[in-house]
């Protein structure tokens, strides 16, 4: 009789038995294998009731396809540019699985292969050093049983590899840092990647820590400026100078490469010039003016002032952004102030550098930075004094107009009479301020505030 023992134990099975003369056989069919079925011992049992039993045993070897794949993910992390070493687990594959590393579409050689002494799990070590650019990029473990198709598996991991900041500084949106004119707002942005991000950004300026108060918001749209911007309300020449930005995160500090902003602005004087000449009567003085300007293509502008006379100077030429006035006196009156303006493509400059000519013999106790300073201060008060006394005026004429009201036609003849007389007035002192002008000059009236554009405009259109 056969019988049929699975491990070591007798189970009911349906089986083909067949006898061929004194040999007789029987045939056990497994129809589904299952990963149980793996090392079992199978026992075919021969016995009698004349001798003892004779058995015969199997035991069978299952190809397995695996059953899990999974990358040991490592809590510290990955930095750029540091060996990583990462390990993948592969269980349940018979035999032991082919394993392949793959980072995005490049393979990647493992460096390491372990099997269990059951065989039943497979580790895989792979290293690699890696980059910048790795950041955000999957990594994946392949495994398959290399007896079985369509038995792989994997694992995928998401790479967040820590680097030091990289940073770029640029200006704001259709600026250029050649092309920065005084009076205008200028945004600086301090572009940074980083793994982990960067908490705050500095500045520096010609080498120097700045710590820039929050921008308010912008006027015409009311949003507050991005957290990594440098906002400079009306920059002016004192802006000027070497900028960069930083940021530090924990893989270390980033700096950018300075960038140089020359402001471009109106001409203005250099400080430390001579501004007093003494000379004797018909003496020619070469009278120097040099200005500071961005861009330095300038041209110039000379005119004589004094509470008799102004006029323009013919005897003029200029290199670059320093100018020589020929001057001479030839009467009391020819003594007096030069002033001395240049203009470039920003526009004209503001306060004229100022110049005094005095007879020879003259001694002056003031310094010439002070006797500059009250120059200019005098300049200016002349300057706006007839502007401001135009517009009080206005203002009270404007104010009696309304509340007067329309006039009657009486009272309208006598303004007109008021009106008459002082325009007579007015010919009159213009006739004795022609002959207290000296040598033809135009009457002075303190070079009210468009005189000085008015030679501009005399001078562009003779040339």
């Amino acid at each position: 009789m056969l019988t049929w023992k699975r491990n070591g134990n007798y189970f009911p099975t349906k089986t083909l038995t067949s006898v061929a003369g004194d040999v007789k056989q029987s045939k056990l069919t497994l129809p589904s294998l299952q990963r149980s079925d793996l090392m079992a011992t199978y026992t075919c049992v021969s016995s009698n009731n004349v001798s003892s039993p004779m058995e015969v045993s199997v035991t069978l070897e299952l190809n397995l396809a695996p059953t899990l794949v999974q990358i040991r993910k490592s809590e510290a992390p990955i930095s750029s540019g540091l060996t990583a070493e990462i390990l993948c687990e592969v269980w349940g594959s018979r035999p032991p699985p082919e394993i392949t590393w793959w980072k995005s579409s490049d393979q990647l050689n493992q460096t390491f292969v372990h099997v269990s002494q059951d065989g039943n799990l497979t580790t895989s070590v792979v290293a690699f050093s890696p980059q910048r650019s790795d950041n955000g990029q999957t990594l994946v473990c392949r495994a398959q049983n290399p007896r079985l198709r369509n038995s792989a598996r994997e694992d995928q991991w998401e790479l967040s590899v820590h680097y030091k900041p990289r940073v770029q500084l640029r200006l704001g949106h259709q600026m250029s840092f050649d092309n920065i004119r005084e009076r205008t707002d200028v945004t600086f942005l301090c572009l940074i990647d980083a793994n982990p991000p960067v908490e705050e950004v500095q500045w520096t300026f010609n080498g120097r820590e700045l710590r820039p108060a929050p921008a308010p918001p912008d006027p015409a749209t009311g949003k507050r400026p991005p957290r990594n911007s440098l906002v400079i309300r009306n920059i002016g020449t004192s802006h000027s100078g070497n900028y960069s930005c930083m940021g530090a995160n924990s893989e270390g500090v980033g700096t950018s490469a300075e960038i140089n902003v020359h402001v471009k602005h109106s001409p203005v004087c250099r400080a430390h010039q001579r501004v007093v000449y003494t000379a004797a009567r018909a003496e020619e003085v070469d009278v120097s003016c040099e200005v500071e300007a961005h861009p330095s293509a300038v041209t110039f502008l000379w005119l004589f002032n004094s509470s008799l006379q102004s006029h323009q100077l013919d005897s003029v030429h200029w290199n670059g952004t320093q100018s020589t006035a020929r001057y001479a006196a030839h009467t009391t009156e020819d003594y007096g102030t030069l002033l001395c303006w240049a203009r470039n493509e920003v526009g004209r400059q503001e306060q004229p550098c100022v110049f005094l000519v005095v007879p020879q013999g003259t001694r002056l106790q003031l310094s010439d930075e002070t006797l500059l300073t009250m120059l200019i201060s005098a300049v200016t008060v002349l300057f706006l004094l007839p502007l401001c006394i135009i517009i009080a005026l206005r203002l009270r004429n404007k104010r009696n107009y309304e509340e007067e009201g329309p006039q009657t036609p009486k009272s309208s003849n006598h303004q007109a009479q008021q009106q008459q007389q002082q325009q007579q007035q007015q010919q009159s002192h213009a006739h004795s301020g022609s002959k207290s002008s000296g040598k033809g000059g135009a009457h002075s009236n303190g070079l009210g505030g468009g005189k000085a554009d008015d030679y501009w405009i005399s001078r562009e259109t003779t040339t």
